[in-house]
């Protein structure tokens, strides 16, 4: 179990590494995205990430 707690923390972080790379891109962009499409994009990112922590 403790293997696969180790992996999960590894995987976790992967996934909060790139949700930070994304949400920092998503800000860079202005062209056609609103703030509420970016906005939205980052609440399902974190839903997913809650998903894999429960």
């Amino acid at each position: 179990m403790d293997g696969d707690g180790k992996r999960a923390k590894r995987i976790l972080s992967r996934i909060k590494k790139e949700r930070d790379a994304v949400s920092a891109r998503l800000e860079r962009i202005d062209l056609d995205t609103s703030k509420s499409e970016i906005d939205e994009t980052k609440k399902i990112i974190e839903a997913i990430e809650k998903e894999l922590t429960d």
